[in-house]
Order: structure tokens, then C-alpha cells, then sequence
């Protein structure tokens, strides 16, 4: 499961996402090159930005390595920034996922893996590189 595995049981992860679903939102590519927003029923959204980011693009906060990630809460919402160039191999190129409610990062990758496994499953190894505090 490319980095996610805190969860230990199909009742536990589905209390996990019935407490944050629908909102959780993945931008980044889906499977082909060009960044944009999308739900986890894979419905591209028109905007850029969800919860308190008006443009929510982590390459901005954090240069990324293919699978370091960054992690940030604001307003309410927690954004987990990957380094992803799974798809998109041009500098820069990344995956972020914006989940409403406060989770630390193995509950943010337990959640992105559960709302986007395909997305989680491909850049494979994910690990911390930074956490910004509120």
C-alpha cells in the first residue's frame, strides 16, 4: 500500500472515512500530465483551490523529491504535499491532498490512500520531510 498502513481493520477505515468524506480532495495529475482538482469519485473540479487555499498546489510550500512530503494545517483543514513524478517527470511536479479536520500524517496517507488508492499506490514510498505548524 505505497507508504499507508496505519489502518488495521475495514471497520476502522470506513469510520475513518464516514467521518471525512466527501471532503477530501486530490490535486495533482490523475494519469496524465496537467495538475487540476478532483474528488475521489475521480470528478475533476472546476477551481484550483478547496478550504481555506485559494490555490492548492504543493510545489509552492515545499520543493519536492520524488515521495517527501510536507504536511500543514490551516483553518480547519489539514494539506498533505507529496514530491510526485510518477506521471509528470518536469521539476517540481506533485500530488496534494486537502482533507477537512485535523490529522496528523499517518492519518492524512491512511485517509489519501483510502479516497485515491490508485494515487497513493503509484508514487510508492512516502515519507516525511516537513511539518508546518499552525
Amino acid at each position: 500500500m505505497g507508504g499507508a498502513a496505519a489502518i488495521d481493520s475495514e471497520a476502522e477505515a470506513g469510520t475513518l472515512m464516514k467521518n471525512v468524506a466527501p471532503e477530501v480532495y486530490f490535486s495533482g495529475c490523475w494519469n496524465c500530465i496537467g495538475h487540476f482538482v478532483y474528488m475521489p469519485s475521480g470528478k475533476r473540479l472546476n477551481e484550483d483551490g478547496v478550504g481555506p487555499w485559494v490555490f492548492l498546489d504543493s510545489k509552492r510550500l515545499h520543493p519536492p523529491e520524488h515521495g517527501s512530503a510536507w504536511l500543514t494545517h490551516e483553518a480547519g483543514w489539514t494539506a498533505l504535499g507529496i514530491g510526485d513524478l510518477s506521471v509528470d517527470n518536469r521539476v517540481g511536479a506533485n500530488s496534494t491532498f486537502a482533507i477537512r479536520g485535523i490529522y496528523n500524517f499517518t492519518e492524512a496517507l491512511d485517509i489519501a490512500y483510502l479516497a485515491f488508492p490508485h494515487i497513493v499506490d503509484r508514487i510508492g514510498n512516502i515519507s516525511l520531510k516537513s511539518e508546518v505548524k499552525e
